[in-house]
């Protein structure tokens, strides 16, 4: 097992006095940058789901789902001093792990030596096999997963995520980002301490929730889904465009709604709303396998129709 990267030895201990003066901006600004890129390739034997696991301290993850069973990495290491032959020398501190167990292939940069100036890192692109399973991370960086048909966990301290293909279970977490996500049969906890969270697909049996600090919360589903939802925000309105919402508590355009969608008799026609009915719902049993919580401290919540093209798309 790789031992994780202590997140405090990223950034130099620097008094907040001199982080904050127009010198030391410059000084940052005026510091040489090395890079030096490196391919790996794995050749996958068993016909069993491929996992892939990548982690960086500082850059970020690119991953590409293909058709056959290869596994391609490449990693740019990025090196960072005073003067471009201390840039060169810092790559050195730029540790990369590419190694292949069973069926798993794993991606791990770490930083291995104190760093004196400057923001050193590692920018991984991946391309793996469609239904590989995914596990990224990154301290600091953009993560995007494109034409992968599979589970996708993505975590990053500081960036966006962008997953497209995605199916199964979505487990993507930002502390300062927009989560975007589209994804068929899918499990989806997403969650942003700041920005935007959205997801377009189809839903899985189970429990799902979309939640942000700051930003709106946009879910977009297929017209005949069935499901329940919990929508509530601080700041702004809930806002449904789907056909057949049976409210049982709050109400469209406030700040918080309780409902069904497409499971009541007497649903109305796309865009309307009904009071919940006191008679056993159609379908029930479905409805209530689909549990989802949507919900932001500040911004508005929306449930919408998916779009046609997005909807065939994983």
């Amino acid at each position: 097992m790789i031992a994780s990267m202590n997140p405090r030895t990223i950034l130099p201990l620097i008094p907040l006095a001199l982080l904050a003066s127009p010198g030391c901006s410059a000084l940052l600004a005026n510091l040489a940058q090395a890079r030096r890129t490196e391919v790996t390739t794995f050749a996958l034997g068993g016909q069993g789901r491929p996992s892939v696991v990548v982690e960086t301290f500082n850059g970020a993850v690119k991953v590409a789902g293909t058709s056959g069973r290869e596994v391609k990495a490449t990693v740019t290491k990025i090196g960072s001093g005073r003067h471009q032959a201390a840039a060169e020398a810092d790559l050195a501190n730029v540790q990369v792990e590419c190694k292949l167990e069973g069926d798993t292939v794993r991606v791990v940069a770490t930083r291995i030596g104190p760093r004196s100036a400057g923001s050193s890192g590692a920018d991984i692109e991946m391309q793996v096999p469609a239904d590989a399973s995914l596990t990224l991370t990154s301290r600091n960086g953009r993560i995007v997963a494109d034409g992968v048909h599979a589970p996708v966990v993505a975590h990053t301290s500081n960036g966006e995520i962008d997953v497209r293909g995605g199916r199964g279970v979505l487990d993507l977490e930002t502390s300062n980002g927009r989560i975007d996500a589209e994804a068929a049969d899918a499990v989806v906890s997403a969650r942003s301490s700041n920005g935007e969270v959205r997801f377009a697909g189809s839903l899985a049996a189970g429990e799902h929730s979309l939640t942000t600090s700051n930003g709106r919360v946009i879910l977009a589903v297929p017209g005949s889904a069935r499901f329940r939802v919990s929508a509530r925000t601080s700041n702004g309105r809930v806002t449904s465009r789907l056909a057949g919402l049976a409210v049982e508590d709050g109400k469209p355009g406030s700040n918080h709604l309780v409902g069904r969608l497409n499971g009541t008799p007497g649903s109305s026609p796309s865009g309307a709303v009904t009071r919940a009915s006191t008679a056993p719902a159609v379908n029930a049993e479905a409805e209530d396998a689909i549990d989802v919580k949507l919900e932001t401290s500040n911004g508005e919540i929306t449930l919408e129709p998916v779009p046609t093209a997005e909807a065939g798309r994983p």
